[in-house]
C-alpha cells in the first residue's frame, strides 16, 4: 500500500529517505516543511527566514516524544486501514516544482477509493478549533502531493478522547503559498528586506525619500501641523487634568479618576464624592492620582 501511495505522488514529488535524525535535521534547513509552512501562509517572512535558518539542534519535549510514540495508533484510530508511513525521519517527500519544498506525511488511507492524508497529533487539552500552523502545515501537504483531502486526528491526553476533522484542499491556501513565496524568495535574495518593527524599518524609508507633487506637500506640511498641535493639547489637557485633581486634594474631595470622569466635571455633570480616609493617606504620601477607588455619596 505504501507503494500505491508514492506512486500517487511521485509525478509531484521525490521521495527521499534517511537513516537517522542528524541527516534528516541537515537536509530540512533552508526549506519550507510543515512546521512552518504556517509563516508562509500567514507571510510571517522574518520569522520564516530564521526558522528555516536555524541550524541548533532540536530538543525533543516530552509531549513531542510521547506524541511520537503514540503516532501509529492515532493514525490507525482515524483509519483502521490507514499506513502509517514510519516516522518522520524515514521518508521525506521533495517537491519537484520547488526542491526547497518539503513534507513529512504521518499516513495516508485510500477511502472510498480516494487517497486520503492523515495527520497525527496529541494534545493536552481541547481544542475549539484547529490551531492556525495546523491547518496550514495540511494545506501544505495537500499543496505539494496534490491530494484532495486530510484527515487531523489529535488525541487529548486529559481527556482520553480524539479530536477528528476532515480538511479539503484549499485553493486560496494555495495561491498564498504561491504569492507569499514569490515574495519571500525576494527577501531571501536581499532583493526585499523585512522590518521586525517600526524603529528597524525607519532607517530604510530614510534611505528611499518620498517625492511628491507640491500640493500632495502641502498635505503632509499639514498633517505635521496638526500632529504638533494635537500633542500641545494633550499636554496642556493633561495640565488641567493634573490641576482638577490638585484642588480636589486640596479641598478634601475626590472624583472619578479618568479622562471621561474629567470631562463629565468640567461640564459640571460629574457629582461630587467625599474622599475616603484611605484615599486621603495615599495623597499625603504623595500619590496625586487613584483609580476608581470606593467612594461615599457627599451627604
Amino acid at each position: 500500500m505504501l507503494v500505491n501511495f508514492l506512486n500517487k505522488v511521485v509525478d509531484k514529488c521525490e521521495v527521499i529517505t534517511f537513516e537517522n535524525k542528524d541527516d534528516w535535521a541537515k537536509f530540512r534547513v533552508g526549506k519550507i516543511t510543515g512546521s512552518s509552512a504556517w509563516l508562509l501562509g500567514t507571510g510571517r517572512f522574518a520569522e520564516l527566514q530564521e526558522t528555516i535558518s536555524d541550524t541548533s539542534e532540536r530538543v525533543d519535549s516530552i509531549a513531542m516524544e510521547i506524541g511520537r510514540e503514540l503516532e501509529a495508533m492515532v493514525i490507525r484510530h482515524a483509519c483502521p486501514d490507514a499506513v502509517h508511513i514510519g516516522g518522520s525521519e524515514l521518508v521525506t517527500l521533495v517537491s519537484k516544482q520547488n526542491p526547497n519544498w518539503i513534507a513529512n506525511i504521518d499516513g495516508f488511507a485510500i477511502i472510498d477509493g480516494e487517497l486520503v492524508l492523515i495527520e497525527a497529533k496529541t494534545t493536552l487539552g481541547k481544542w475549539k478549533d484547529i490551531p492556525e500552523r495546523y491547518y496550514w502545515q495540511v494545506q501544505w501537504y495537500m499543496f505539494l502531493t496534490g491530494v484532495k483531502k486530510t484527515i487531523l486526528n489529535a488525541l487529548v491526553l486529559s481527556r482520553r478522547e480524539f479530536l477528528r476533522f476532515e480538511i479539503e484542499a484549499d485553493p486560496s491556501a494555495k495561491n498564498a503559498f504561491l504569492e507569499n513565496y514569490a515574495v519571500f524568495e525576494r527577501v531571501l535574495s536581499g532583493e526585499l528586506r523585512v522590518a521586525k518593527s517600526v524603529e528597524d524599518a525607519e532607517p530604510e524609508f530614510d534611505r528611499q525619500p518620498l517625492t511628491l507633487g507640491d500640493e500632495k506637500s502641502e498635505l503632509l506640511d499639514e498633517y505635521a501641523q496638526v500632529t504638533e498641535q494635537i500633542k500641545a493639547l494633550e499636554q496642556r489637557q493633561s495640565a488641567l487634568r493634573q490641576s482638577i485633581l490638585e484642588i480636589a486634594q486640596g479641598a478634601g474631595k475626590s472624583f472619578l479618576v479618568g479622562r471621561n470622569a474629567i470631562a463629565k466635571i468640567a461640564r459640571r455633570e460629574q457629582p461630587v464624592f467625599t474622599i475616603p480616609p484611605e484615599v486621603k493617606e495615599q495623597f499625603k504620601t504623595g500619590t496625586k492620582e487613584v483609580l476608581f477607588l470606593s467612594v461615599e455619596r457627599k451627604k
